[in-house]
């Protein structure tokens, strides 16, 4: 298996979180509308509390496959 490809960005935007909010939590619609894939989620709980969540989808014939992390929206202090 070919190693693993971490992609991380952090960026700040102008607005606040409650402007922002009910766009960026459309996800499935943001990736619809960029002609993204479906996606498929296997959830496993962890005996230790929360859950594993891997998503698959194909996109040109290849199936793409990762590990959906906890994320946190984070304001910038100014």
């Amino acid at each position: 298996m070919p190693p693993a490809i971490q992609i991380e960005n952090d960026f700040e935007i102008p607005f606040s979180r409650e402007e922002v909010w009910p766009i960026l939590s459309k996800t499935d619609w943001i990736n619809r509308s960029l002609g993204l894939p479906p996606i498929t989620y296997d959830i496993h709980p962890r005996k230790e509390g929360g859950s594993s969540i891997i998503a698959r989808a194909k996109l040109l014939g290849w199936e793409l496959r990762w590990q959906e992390l906890p994320f946190e929206f984070a304001q910038a202090v100014p």
